[in-house]
C-alpha cells in the first residue's frame, strides 16, 4: 500500500507574508469544518502500523518556490476554497479578496519564497 498525504503545518513563507500565514490558517480550518485533516501526513506511519501493514517506510518531500508556476499555487489553491471559507464564516469575501491579492504579490515578488506543504509519502505490505 502506498499513501501520499500532507501536513499543512510544514507551509512557510519566507520572509514571512502575513497573506501566505492567513491562507494556510484558513484552508485547515476549512479541511477541518468540511470533516478533513489538512495535517494527516505525520500520522500515516502509525496509522499502517495500527492497520498491521510492515516494512512500513516512510519519505518527506517539501516543494519550495522562488520563481514559476509553483508560487502560485497558494492563490489558485485560496481561489478554489473561497465559496467554502465564505460559507463556513471564516473570513467575508473582502478579506478572501485581500489575501488573494497578497498571495500573488508575494509570487510576483522573486525575493519571496513560498512553499508547498510537505507531502508525507508512506509505504507499507502485508505479511504473507
Amino acid at each position: 500500500m502506498v499513501v501520499e498525504d500532507i501536513d499543512f503545518t510544514g507551509n512557510f513563507s519566507y520572509p514571512k507574508c502575513h497573506a501566505y500565514q492567513r491562507y494556510t490558517e484558513l484552508y485547515q480550518e476549512v479541511v477541518k469544518l468540511r470533516g478533513g485533516d489538512a495535517n494527516i501526513g505525520p500520522k500515516l506511519t502509525e496509522m499502517f502500523r495500527t492497520a498491521g501493514l510492515r516494512n512500513v517506510q516512510v519519505n518527506l518531500i517539501q516543494p519550495v518556490h522562488f520563481e514559476g508556476q509553483g508560487k502560485l499555487l497558494a492563490a489558485i489553491t485560496m481561489q478554489r476554497i473561497a465559496s467554502s471559507v465564505i460559507a463556513e464564516k471564516l473570513a467575508t469575501e473582502a478579506e478572501i479578496d485581500e489575501v488573494i491579492a497578497g498571495l500573488n504579490a508575494a509570487a510576483e515578488d522573486k525575493d519571496v519564497l513560498l512553499s508547498a506543504p510537505r507531502i508525507f509519502q508512506v509505504c507499507g505490505n502485508q505479511s504473507s
